[in-house]
């Protein structure tokens, strides 16, 4: 689980509590376990070094510090993370404030409205008992009413107290109106871009990304059919420059008396950076998991105190091992090919774990699912703690049994290049840096010398004639930027007398004693043996190319016959060339459903087409596929086309739909804790309703009574 999910969960486990106290103490306890290497302390009143703290405070209220130590440890991704997190805290600790401040208001409204209201009856109740006093009375009433007027005026004062927090909260908060106008606060025009009177302009619909009206729409809905109390869900909105803001929204709507909807109250939290920084982490892992793949290059980590070694899926595949394997030092000397298996132990109980050296070793391994044998090439770095003691080596792991292949077969093949350049008949020569570099004996007799020395050195365009230096200079150019020149050129030599001899050439990048340049191939026009060469060789480079490649590739001629598979489709879905000769069999076992194959190759056939009418490349689209054993897999397809044949990639997306999927339902959970906070807090509300209500019942009395107190004293008169 990544440092962003814990950050987000604690930050919701915070916003649950009423506790300053007890936020704080979870908050740097959280902090601290999500990144270990760092140590966090909270100040209430000063920092012992502001220029490792973070204030935490609002615009409105201050809250202390936060210090921290070992800062560079972190990356500038998780720095960032850290900074907003505590933004949150704040956010987080001035609701708690609000909270108690209209607690406290609201409990002593109640205290004062009883007292009166109590004292009120009582002076009732005098007055009908005592009709002969009533002088005395109507000043008595008097007083009252001057006590009920000083009360009226707390309650006004206590209105006003949270109007100013609506309009100053650093939280965006809007009453809208059924008809979608919006009255907001400060906070929310700030998150918008939009004055406080443009917003009184704006209905609600003309700043929501036109894709989200309709999820706002539907939410609104169950509002107003009474599906749910109130909502909670991310949306974007436009800010006025056009740029998306994403937010987090909650709602609930108002209702008068008769249940009929008054107004919607919303608060909105700036979320963009947070989404910024998720899908910044997605495509980072997503391109760490596929570079590795791509490269296969696992990783590991050997925590020594442990003795245990934890791997990803990639080095999991290239030890063959599963889950229950026992990850531990003599569990990787098991894997090590008994041939090398001492040596390796020596290597590391000596080089690495005593004289604290860069593991860096190439050796085979067995395979333990299949006992095949793998060369592999691991590569450690020792961590240390502050006292200088070893806590663990982080690696990677590079599965290079195709590299150590190629290797052998280089060899081999440079042994045959000089066997058979040195007795090639026709003659072959090297040119690095615009000169010769290396001359085979047919070579050396084309030019009329003894010896290659004769040449070694010497510049190649003198060896040409004038009239085809520019273009032959042109393809030498070509040739050393590695640029491969295969179309044969007809041209003539200076032989070593001045005599020219007609030859026809072909040439090939190469790298001679470190130096970029060209293998020259001369040879009589009647000799087609080496432009045939060159092909074989060209085709042997494809074919190694798409065979290692880790995508899937289907090659298909103009009549849709399959003419080349490679073995990653294979291991993606499982189907041969024998499977699928053609595309028309492809379609039938990609999709067994006929009305799903119908509407999936409509599309295909649709995005070619409007490729080909656009003259562009056509885009990536993704479906779903059902393998030779039945399973259905997420593949994203391209396409590449030439004259002749059509090259389709595959790539199998299926674990990152997957990831999707859990990510929704990680939301839905959530949004779900937040539906029951929001309930809490709708009781919160009727409760105050309830005391608005009997306020008015209350004024109603006293107007009452002042009627009597006016009857009464015209009666004394």
């Amino acid at each position: 689980m990544n440092a962003a999910h814990n950050l987000f969960l604690l930050m919701f486990h915070l916003s649950q509590l009423h506790n300053f106290k007890k936020i704080i103490e979870i908050f740097i306890g959280g902090v601290s376990d999500i990144f270990k290497n760092v140590e966090f302390q909270y100040f209430e009143t000063e920092a012992k070094n502001k220029d490792l703290a973070f204030e935490i405070k609002t615009r409105n209220s201050y809250f202390g510090f936060v210090e921290f130590k070992n800062w560079e440890n972190l990356s500038e991704e998780n720095k960032i993370l850290i900074n907003n997190s505590i933004q949150m805290l704040a956010v987080i600790l001035e609701r708690l404030k609000f909270d108690e401040t209209l607690e406290k208001a609201k409990n002593k409204a109640e205290e004062i409205a009883n007292e009166r209201f109590n004292e009120l009856q009582t002076k009732i109740i005098e007055l009908k008992k005592a009709k002969n006093d009533s002088l005395n009375l109507i000043d008595d009433l008097t007083n009252e009413i001057e006590k009920r007027t000083k009360f009226e005026n707390e309650l006004k004062e206590s209105e006003e107290k949270f109007r100013n927090f609506f309009e100053n909260s650093t939280v965006g908060l809007s009453i809208t109106k059924i008809d979608g106008s919006i009255r907001s606060n400060k906070a929310f025009c700030n998150i918008l871009g939009y004055s406080e009177n443009e917003i009184k302009n704006i209905k609600w619909m003309d700043i929501t990304h036109p894709e989200d009206i309709d999820i706002s729409n539907m939410n609104i809905q169950s509002l107003l059919s009474g599906e749910n109390l109130n909502v909670r869900f991310e949306k974007r909105y436009l800010h006025k420059n056009n740029n998306i803001i994403w937010v987090d929204i909650s709602t609930y709507l108002q209702k008068d008396k008769n249940e009929e909807p008054q107004f919607y109250i919303t608060s909105i939290v700036d979320i963009t950076e947070r989404k910024k920084t998720e899908d910044a982490i997605a495509e980072s892992e997503l391109l760490l998991r596929q570079s590795q793949i791509a490269a296969g290059i696992g990783s590991y980590i050997l925590e020594f105190n442990e003795g245990i070694w934890k791997s990803s899926e990639v080095l999991d595949e290239i030890f063959g091992i599963n889950k229950d394997y026992k990850r531990s030092i003599e569990g990787w000397s098991l894997l090590i090919h008994p041939e090398m298996r001492q040596t390796m132990n020596d290597y590391f109980a000596y080089d690495v774990f005593k004289l604290h050296g860069i593991f860096d070793k190439k050796y085979k391994i067995i395979r333990v699912n299949d006992k095949i044998e793998r060369w592999v090439h691991g590569i450690g770095r020792l961590e240390f703690d502050e006292s200088g003691n070893l806590v663990r080596m982080v690696g990677t792991i590079q599965d290079i049994t195709i590299q150590k292949r190629a290797e052998e077969t280089l060899k081999q093949s440079e042994e045959r290049f000089k066997s058979i350049v040195e007795g090639a008949p026709d003659p072959i020569f090297i040119q690095t840096n615009m000169k010769f570099s290396y001359l085979n004996p047919a070579a050396c007799k084309l030019f009329g010398i003894k010896s290659p020395s004769e040449l070694i050195g010497s510049q190649v365009m003198e060896r040409f004639h004038p009239g085809s230096r520019e273009k032959l200079l042109k393809r030498i150019q070509q040739l050393n930027e590695n640029k491969s020149v295969k179309e044969l050129s007809e041209q003539r030599f200076i032989k070593i007398d001045g005599s020219e001899v007609w030859v026809e050439t072909a040439g090939e990048p190469i790298i001679f004693e470190g130096e970029h340049g060209a293998l020259v191939f001369v040879r009589d026009i009647s000799q087609r043996k080496q432009a045939e060469q060159i092909l074989a060789k060209s085709e042997k480079r494809f074919s190694l190319l798409a065979k290692s490649a880790p995508i899937g590739i289907i090659i298909d001629d103009k009549n849709e016959n399959i003419i080349y598979i490679n073995e990653h489709f294979t291991k993606i879905l499982g189907y041969t060339i024998e499977d699928i000769p053609n595309i028309n069999v492809w379609w039938k076992l990609a999709y067994p459903d006929n009305a799903q194959r119908e509407q999936i190759r409509k599309h295909w056939e649709e995005e070619i087409k409007k490729a080909k009418n656009n003259e562009s490349e056509i885009n990536p689209v993704e479906y779903p596929v059902t393998c030779k054993n039945g399973k259905v897999a997420q593949i994203e397809f391209r396409i590449a086309t030439t004259s002749d044949f059509n090259f389709i990639i595959f790539t199998d997306v299926t674990e990152r739909k997957k990831s999707e999927e859990e990510l929704k339902k990680l939301k839905d959970n959530l949004e779900i804790q937040v539906s029951l906070k929001t309930k809490e807090l709708k009781q919160r509300i009727d409760e105050l309703e309830r005391f608005h209500d009997a306020t008015i019942d209350r004024e109603l009395r006293m107007k009452e009574l002042k009627i009597e107190i006016e009857r009464l004293k015209n009666e004394h008169k």
